[in-house]
C-alpha cells in the first residue's frame, strides 16, 4: 500500500481495497460507477486534501524541518569537540 493510506482517506477521498480481494474491489467500482455524486465528492475532497498536504511550501518545510532535526545534533556534538579541544582536553 506505501503512500496510499496516506492520500487516500478511506470513504473520504476515496476507498482503500484491502489486497487479494478482487470481489471487493469489483463491488466498489460498481458503486462508483452508478453514483456520479459519491465519484465528484471523492474527486473534490482528494483535490482539497492534495493542496492542504502536499504544497510545494509544505513539502519545502517538512524537508528542511527534517535535514534540521538530522543536522542538529551533528553540530552540537561538533560545538563539544571543539570546546573541549580549545580547552586542551
Amino acid at each position: 500500500m506505501g503512500g496510499h493510506t496516506d492520500t487516500v482517506v478511506d470513504g473520504t477521498t476515496g476507498v482503500l481495497i484491502p489486497p487479494k480481494q478482487p470481489q471487493v474491489l469489483a463491488r466498489n467500482i460498481r458503486e462508483l460507477i452508478a453514483n456520479p455524486m459519491l465519484r465528484q465528492g471523492y474527486g473534490i475532497a482528494g483535490a482539497d486534501r492534495a493542496r492542504a498536504r502536499y504544497s510545494w511550501q509544505r513539502i519545502s518545510s517538512e524537508t528542511l524541518a527534517a535535514y534540521e532535526r538530522v543536522r542538529r545534533p551533528r553540530a552540537k556534538r561538533q560545538m563539544e569537540a571543539a570546546s573541549t579541544s580549545a580547552c586542551g582536553l
